[in-house]
Parts: C-alpha cells; structure tokens; sequence
C-alpha cells in the first residue's frame, strides 16, 4: 500500500503537470497531501502485538493496552468478524482488539494461544420460529418442524430429516458465528455468507444475526450432518472441495472474460488519444492505468488461478466417497 501510494504520487505529478497544465503550487499541494498518506501509514507499522504469560499486550501510537487471560476467560468478550477481540464493557478507545493487521501465519498462531484461555459468552435467545431474508425473491422460516422456503412465491417445505447437511465455515473453531452456511437440501442449497467490500462486511440476509441462525440449525439438525470448516485448513469433504472449486473456476472465468474485454477496449482508446491529442498524453494515461489498475487486475488474477490449483491438489489427494445422499438417506 505504501509504495502503490508512493506510484500514485507520481502519477498525479506527471498528469498535474503534463496533461492538466496546473501550476507548482497545485501540484506541490498534491504532492503533499501524498506525502501525508505515506508518513501515516508507516507511523501505523508502529502497530505491534505481545503475547507472554499474563496475557496480550498492544502497543499503538496512542500507548499500551492489555488483554489478560483471565479478560479472555471471562465469557465477557465477543469475536467479531473476521478476527477481532470485543469487550463491551471497556471505554470505546480500547473495547476493541483487532488481529487482522498481521500475517495469516501470525494470526493462527496468536488466535491458538487466545483459544487456550477464551470461553465463550452465553449463547443467544432462540426464538421458536426463525425467518430470513435471502438473495432476490427468497426467503426461509424455519421451526420445530423444519425449513419452509418461498423462492420467488413458490412455497417449499423440508423436514429436518430431509436436511442432507449443514455446511459451517468460520474464522476459527472457537466461535458462533460464520464466514459461510450452506445448506443442502434434497433439490437446493441455501448459502449465507458474509460479503466485504470497500473496508466493510455485509451479511447476504437479513432477519437474524449469524449466532442466532448457527444456533438454531445446531439444535435442530443432528451433529452427524453437520461439518465446520475453518478458514486456513485443508477442507475434509469431498463434496465440499468441489462446491469450493466449482465457485473458484466460475469466478476465475469471469475475471478472464473482464481482462478480454477491457484491454483490447483501453488500447483503442490509447491509439484514439494518441491521435486526437498526441502521444504524451496517450503515454501518459497508459501509464496511470498500468500503475492503478494493473497490480490489481495482477493480484487478483494470480491469487484466484492459485485457489484454483490449491483445490484440485486437494481434490486428487481426496479419496472417492459415496454421495451426500447416500450418506444422509
């Protein structure tokens, strides 16, 4: 992020200067407000987590603070998504713990000495009937009977003994509530699933939190048919890796079809530029889009191929297993 912001800067200066014209002060007013994006986010690098016998130590530019093991085991703190330690009853300035600033490897190891000591707080209040809103058109009540869904006003019904499985996936084992849910019925899924976006994180329901709906389908359907995974470890279902790569392969196409379309469409804009206006300028806009644009499309691109690769490994070292039906008449 630095550097992109250190690339950014230099960006704005060739296209203040060259192709907008603007004067030196603009352009060193500019060039400051960057400068001062820098010098923040190294001063937050200053940011630094210890861990030691008495508990969790944060170290900020507003001081120290401390999280002991016995705060942990107090069944007073919350986990929020996706790894984030809650006290409610601290002052707004510290009620929070937020893990996510460090590596995924460091994460794991910080979250296993966390789940040494934490005790969850009380589950919450289960209602006798539970309805959600999901996806265009749809929408579930579930009850001691079983799941009655309305897809787009068509009203379905399943018994509890018709659920095939529960699919739970969450940040860590030592939680309520889930990244994703997804459950299998005889002829549909319903997936619930948490979406971020700009910095933040938007559930894909509405009607209940994730702690209530996790609770309410473990009181309901038998442990047998229900597998938790946990984000960073190898899925243990076959059926699972392959609903993982089936979505993986889709969304990979997906950003190939987008690369297709938009580079041949930014080249003839370039050569149309480089004719109408010169070629600095055209020069000049390939390169703010190289340097904005391209280690996106790059990181993206590479990160979902790697997915992609890392489930069918995965799927290979998986032996054949007997269809979900089978196994849940």
């Amino acid at each position: 992020m630095i550097f992109a912001t250190v690339g950014l800067a230099g960006v704005f200066f060739c296209v203040a200067r060259f192709v907008q014209n603007r004067g030196p002060f603009d352009v060193a007013a500019g060039c400051t407000l960057f400068l001062l994006l820098v010098v923040a986010m190294v001063l937050a690098l200053r940011w630094k987590l210890c861990v030691d016998e008495h508990g969790i130590t944060r170290r900020s530019l507003f001081g120290r603070d401390s999280w002991t093991w016995n705060d942990l085991a107090s069944g007073r703190i919350d986990k929020l998504y996706p790894y984030t330690l809650r006290a409610p009853a601290r002052p707004w300035w510290r009620r929070k713990l937020r893990l996510g600033y460090m590596s995924s490897d460091d994460i794991q190891e910080v979250l296993g000495e966390i789940n040494r000591h934490y005790r969850l707080p009380p589950p919450p209040e289960i209602p006798d009937t539970l309805k959600i809103k999901y996806g265009i058109g749809r929408s579930a009540v579930f009850d001691d009977k079983g799941v009655h869904l309305v897809v787009r006003g068509a009203p379905l019904t399943y018994l509890w003994a018709e659920v095939q499985g529960v699919h739970v996936t969450r940040m860590d084992p030592v939680r309520r509530d889930f990244m994703s849910l997804v459950i299998t019925l005889p002829d549909q899924e319903i997936e619930l699933k948490l979406v971020t976006h700009q910095g933040g994180t938007s559930p894909t329901w509405r009607g209940a939190t994730s702690e209530v709906v996790n609770e309410f389908l473990l009181r309901h359907v038998p442990p047998a048919r229900v597998d938790v995974s946990v984000v960073g470890e190898p899925l243990q279902k076959r059926e699972h890796v392959e609903r993982r790569l089936r979505k993986a392969e889709s969304s990979l196409r997906f950003i190939t079809i987008v690369m297709a379309v938009f580079v041949p469409l930014l080249v003839a804009l370039l050569v149309w530029m480089a004719i109408a206006d010169g070629v600095v300028k055209a020069i000049v806009m390939a390169g703010m889009v190289a340097l904005s644009l391209g280690p996106l499309f790059a990181f993206v691109y590479r990160s979902h191929r790697k997915q992609v690769g890392q489930l069918r490994d995965r799927l290979k070292s998986l032996p054949d297993t007997p269809s979900t039906k089978e196994d849940h008449p």
